[in-house]
């Protein structure tokens, strides 16, 4: 069963890391990839402990704050991890890390 688990995470990371810097690529578009309906995902990732779309969520500012720890800036940032507005992605980005991106970007970086 961990097993089949662990097949199923790969390949939900590997679909959603191709994918996130479509903004149209959310749970629904992660589900058909997946071969799975709506339904069928949320039951299947209930193990994870997240939701899809956290995950998806979580997947997408990671990848942001690395693009801005490398010197992105904040606008593309934001267009190249699916968010279609700099200020949404930067209030997502404060709830999520403590800080708003401009300032993450010069360095700052909690723990």
């Amino acid at each position: 069963m961990e097993s089949r688990q662990n097949r199923l995470l790969d390949r939900v990371l590997l679909l959603a890391e191709a994918n996130l810097g479509n903004p149209r690529f959310n749970v629904d578009e992660l589900a058909a990839g997946l071969y799975l309906s709506r339904r069928q995902l949320l039951r299947r990732t209930a193990a994870f402990g997240e939701k899809p779309g956290n995950l998806l969520r979580r997947l997408r500012l990671e990848r942001a704050a690395r693009l801005l720890r490398d010197g992105a800036s904040v606008k593309r940032a934001a267009a190249a991890t699916g968010f279609r507005s700099p200020s949404h992605f930067s209030l997502v980005f404060r709830e999520a890390y403590g800080a708003p991106p401009s300032l993450y970007s010069e360095g700052w970086a909690a723990g």
